[in-house]
């Protein structure tokens, strides 16, 4: 990816995330609550997507003790 600039046809996978708006995402992994997303564009936040992304993300309720 970081030589060619382009990601490799076998990794490639469609991704419809509308938060991008036109900064299309071209590369997404994700493991476990960590997930990486390359869009184009440069070295730069899309705060829509971030915005989005956090939104959705819950904190755990710990047990009382």
């Amino acid at each position: 990816m970081t030589a060619e600039a382009v990601v490799p046809a076998h990794l490639a996978v469609p991704i419809d995330d509308p938060s991008y708006g036109r900064k299309k995402p071209l590369f997404r992994r994700q493991s476990g609550k960590a997930r990486i997303t390359i869009f184009e564009g440069g070295h730069e936040v899309v705060q829509q997507a971030a915005i989005s992304w956090l939104s959705q993300q819950v904190k755990p309720i710990e047990p009382e003790e």
